[in-house]
């Protein structure tokens, strides 16, 4: 295409079925979810993207990381990031491993510190997106990025923290929400919804 536009294309072919209880009453009810479709102008065709929907599809992979050939995982939140690390010490104790979220975000903090540098402190970083905004990361031994991410601006928020030198190819995990995440979401939804409708 003239503008090298690339497109994403986001699909829920399944219908989320959910029961919702209410005064001893059932009711049923069906949402179908609609086919986005996001273009971008850039060209996004470096980026190796793999879909998975459960971390430990990338344990094989997070075992084999090293020094020049490091991670940068977005998780969603620091209880996840606790269970990923230590899941991954049990498989492989010797990884070096960090969690970083905003409490670290300080000065004297080592981490941080090499992460405003635009290096991964040792070979895994587990972070949320407390790291996204305005840090740039130029470490040449960062080749995979993990995104837990369904929102656009923040899929690419996260995913243009890692400057991409002339002819570098980075691998991209996208990690889908499964259906009971989705269920939980829309419920959660309704109630924020029902909350605003009573006032």
């Amino acid at each position: 295409m003239e503008n090298r536009q690339r497109v994403l294309l986001w699909e829920v072919s399944q219908v989320v079925r959910s029961t919702n209880s209410e005064n001893t009453r059932q009711d049923n009810f069906q949402i179908e979810f609609p086919v986005h479709v996001y273009t971008f102008k850039r060209d996004y065709s470096r980026y190796d993207v793999t879909f998975f929907t459960d971390w430990k599809h990338l344990y094989a992979r997070l075992q084999h990381a090293s020094a020049t050939n490091k991670w940068l995982c977005f998780v969603n939140s620091e209880e996840r990031q606790s269970k990923i690390k230590s899941e991954l010490k049990n498989l492989q104790p010797n990884l070096q491993i960090d969690c970083f979220d905003a409490s670290k975000k300080q000065e004297g903090n080592k981490a941080w510190e090499k992460i405003l540098d635009g290096k991964i402190p040792g070979f895994i970083l587990l972070s949320t997106s407390v790291i996204d905004n305005g840090v740039n990361m130029t470490d040449p031994d960062l080749h995979n990025i993990v995104l837990e991410a369904t929102d656009k601006v923040a899929f690419l928020q996260m995913l243009g923290r890692k400057r991409l030198k002339d002819n570098e190819v980075i691998n991209v995990f996208v990690r889908v929400p499964t259906e009971a995440e989705l269920k939980k979401q829309i419920l959660d939804i309704e109630k924020y919804l029902q909350n605003l409708r009573s006032y």
